[in-house]
């Protein structure tokens, strides 16, 4: 059994309360319970928020790539529609890499 050591310290009362309260519940001693919340504090008890931010990062990578494929889809299409001498299995696979799918801005050219 690790050795304690004694140490004082206040707190408001309705922070006094709740803590008692916790610890009726839990059926610990108050002690355990703020010393639980110290040690949460002191390590930096956020795995689940490192893990939320990693999340909402990849998928803010995830909605970039699937842009970069649609804009090289989009090349592909200009360079298989608009160059000259580009044979035609290029041409018919950049076609066929763009899923067949027509672009509103091709109307234009």
């Amino acid at each position: 059994m690790p050795v304690r050591r004694r140490m004082n310290v206040y707190f408001e009362t309705g922070l006094l309360n709740e803590v008692s309260l916790l610890a009726a519940r839990r059926k610990v001693s108050k002690s355990a319970v703020v010393e639980m919340a110290v040690q949460s504090f002191l390590t930096g008890d956020d795995a689940g928020q490192r893990e939320a931010a990693l999340i909402r990062r990849l998928d803010h990578l995830s909605r970039q790539m699937e842009g970069m494929d649609e804009d090289l889809s989009i090349l592909g299409e200009t360079l298989a529609l608009y160059v000259p001498g580009m044979d035609e299995r290029t041409a018919s696979h950049a076609a066929r890499s763009a899923g067949g799918c027509e672009r509103p801005w091709t109307g234009a050219l």
